[in-house]
């Protein structure tokens, strides 16, 4: 009896500690990250930003993820540039995901050299190596 008595005690915590979890979401208790989108991910590890950084759209992430902030006065420039050289990956109301690949840089038929300064113009942070090096194999 002392058994069944525990087991039963388990499970009630347990169902507890998932409805605590549940409510915690939706009363917006911490970021939860969408499958397939970083835009709701932290990105405290990007500590360089340009000096000029509040007027640029852009945040540009490892060899290929580009976030554009929607609400930029720069977003209908940055947006045309960004959607021809890379595909959307999560469009939420005021960020959008991106991810160049190499069908989407070839296809956009813009030189490299172009590709890398119009991101540097619209990113907050340096174009990191890594994307450099992927945009210059992609369209080279």
């Amino acid at each position: 009896e002392g058994e069944e008595g525990e087991e039963g005690e388990e499970g009630e915590e347990g169902e507890e500690g998932e409805e605590g979890e549940e409510a915690e979401e939706e009363a917006g208790g911490g970021a939860v990250p969408l499958p397939g989108c970083t835009a709701c991910n932290d990105f405290s590890s990007v500590s360089v930003l340009k000096e000029e950084h509040a007027s640029k759209p852009l945040w540009l992430f490892s060899r290929s993820r580009i976030v554009l902030e929607c609400f930029s006065p720069l977003y209908q420039h940055a947006y045309d540039f960004v959607i021809s050289i890379a595909e959307p990956i999560c469009r939420l109301h005021f960020i959008h995901e991106y991810i160049c690949t190499i069908d989407s840089l070839s296809a956009s038929s813009i030189p490299t050299e172009t590709i890398l300064s119009t991101l540097d113009s619209f990113s907050k942070v340096s174009v990191p190596e890594e994307m450099k090096e992927f945009i210059t194999r992609a369209t080279g």
